[in-house]
């Protein structure tokens, strides 16, 4: 793991990317990211 000055890691273990292939898959991507935040009210993991 390659690390910067300040000692936190430069790349993270659980990063996952996506290439955007078209139109379709763009809007998806798009979709979930706006639509995303309305849900941590449900996430049983989220913690305010």
């Amino acid at each position: 793991m390659t690390r910067i000055q300040s000692g936190w890691p430069l790349f993270r273990r659980s990063f996952c990317d996506h290439v955007i292939r078209g139109e379709a898959d763009y809007l998806r991507i798009a979709n979930y990211i706006c639509t995303n935040p309305q849900k941590w009210a449900i996430d049983r993991f989220y913690r305010p």
